[in-house]
C-alpha cells in the first residue's frame, strides 16, 4: 500500500461513528424528543415509523450515491431527473409486457448510463460537475416528461420481485427500508475497507497528489458518478414497488435533498471528507422532520426552513469539529 493509501486510511481510522455522526445522533433524538412531544400518539406509532423509514430509503439511496460522489469531490444535480427518467423506462416497458426482471435491469443500465455520461462529460469537458449536472438534471427531466406524456406510467402492483424488492412486510414497513440498509452496508464497507475507497477519498481530498502516485483519478471519478446513477434507479425502483407508478411529478427536490442529507452528514462541499453512515442518518432526520411536522399541524412550507437552518448549523458545527481536531494533532 503506497504513502498516500496509508494516509487514507489513517485519517478514517476505521472507526464506525466519527464526530459528524455523532451530531446527527444526536439531532435525531432531539426530533425525536420534540415530535413524540408534539404528536404523542402519532409519531412513533408503527404506523408512521414504517412511514418515515419507507420515505428515508427512497432518498437514503440517492444519498448514499450522493455521498460516494461527494467525497471524490464532485456533485450531480441531475439525481432528481434521473430518478424520474429510469422510473419511468421501467414501467413504460413493463406496459409494453417486457418481462419485470428485463425492465428493471433495463432501468438500471439506463440510471448508470446516464451517471456515466455526466461523468465522462465532465472529465471530457473539463467543467464543473455542477454545470454538467444542471444541463443533465432538465434534459433528463425534458425526456421523461415526453416519454410519459406528463402522466402516471404505472407498474404491476401484484408483481412478486417487486414485492421482494419494496414491497410492504405485514401493514407497517416496506422491504425497501431492509434493501436500503444492505446498500448502506455496501457502500461502508467498500469505501473503509477497500483500495477503491481509500483512492476515492484521496481523489476528492488531493487529486493532483493522487495522480502523481498512480491513483487512476479519471476512473474512480466515473466510477463515483456511476455509481451515483445506480443509487438513483434502485431508490426508483423503490417507489415502484411501493407506488406502483413513477410520474415526472415525483423528484423534483430529490438532488438537493441527498446533498444536504449528505452534509448534514459530515459530508464536506469541497471533497475528501465524508461517511456513508452520516449521509444515511442525514436521510433519516430529514425523513423524520417532515413527518413529524405534518403530524404536529405545521404546514409544509415549515420543513424546508429546518432543512435549511440545519444544513447551515451542521456546516458549522462539523467545521469547528474538523478545526479541533487539526489543532490537537
Amino acid at each position: 500500500m503506497d504513502t498516500l493509501e496509508k494516509g487514507a486510511v489513517r485519517s478514517q481510522g476505521y472507526r464506525w461513528l466519527r464526530a459528524p455522526e455523532l451530531t446527527v445522533i444526536l439531532a435525531i433524538v432531539l426530533v425525536m424528543l420534540g415530535f413524540t412531544v408534539a404528536a404523542p400518539a402519532t409519531f412513533l406509532s408503527l404506523r408512521n415509523v414504517g412511514s418515515f423509514l419507507t420515505v428515508a430509503a427512497q432518498l437514503g439511496a440517492v444519498a448514499v450515491g450522493a455521498a460516494v460522489l461527494m467525497i471524490a469531490g464532485e456533485f450531480d444535480l441531475s439525481a432528481g431527473s434521473n430518478f424520474v427518467f429510469s422510473g419511468v423506462v421501467i414501467a413504460s416497458l413493463a406496459q409494453a409486457h417486457w418481462p419485470l426482471a428485463l425492465a428493471l435491469l433495463a432501468g438500471l443500465v439506463v440510471s448508470t448510463l446516464i451517471g456515466l455520461i455526466n461523468g465522462l462529460i465532465t472529465v471530457w469537458a473539463k467543467i464543473p460537475s455542477f454545470i454538467t449536472t444542471l444541463g443533465a438534471w432538465l434534459a433528463w427531466y425534458g425526456l421523461s416528461l415526453a416519454l410519459s406524456g406528463g402522466n402516471f406510467v404505472y407498474v404491476p402492483t401484484d408483481s412478486a420481485l417487486l414485492g421482494v424488492l419494496g414491497g410492504p412486510l405485514g401493514h407497517q414497513f416496506y422491504a425497501s427500508s431492509a434493501w436500503w440498509l444492505v446498500l448502506g452496508v455496501v457502500a461502508i464497507v467498500l469505501l473503509r475497507r477497500s483500495r477503491l475507497g481509500n483512492w476515492i477519498f484521496a481523489v476528492g481530498g488531493r487529486a493532483e497528489a493522487a495522480r502523481a502516485v498512480g491513483v487512476p483519478v479519471i476512473k474512480v471519478k466515473l466510477f463515483c458518478f456511476a455509481f451515483m446513477g445506480l443509487m438513483c434507479g434502485i431508490s426508483a425502483i423503490f417507489l415502484l414497488a411501493q407506488q406502483g407508478s413513477m410520474s415526472s411529478l415525483y423528484g423534483q427536490n430529490t438532488a438537493l435533498d441527498a446533498i444536504a442529507a449528505s452534509v448534514i452528514g459530515g459530508c464536506s462541499l469541497f471533497g475528501g471528507v465524508g461517511s456513508v453512515l452520516g449521509a444515511m442518518l442525514g436521510a433519516l432526520m430529514m425523513s423524520m422532520l417532515d413527518s413529524g411536522l405534518v403530524l404536529a399541524g405545521a404546514p409544509t412550507f415549515w420543513y424546508q426552513t429546518f432543512v435549511g437552518v440545519i444544513i447551515v448549523l451542521a456546516v458549522i458545527v462539523n467545521t469547528a469539529i474538523s478545526r479541533r481536531i487539526l489543532q490537537a494533532k
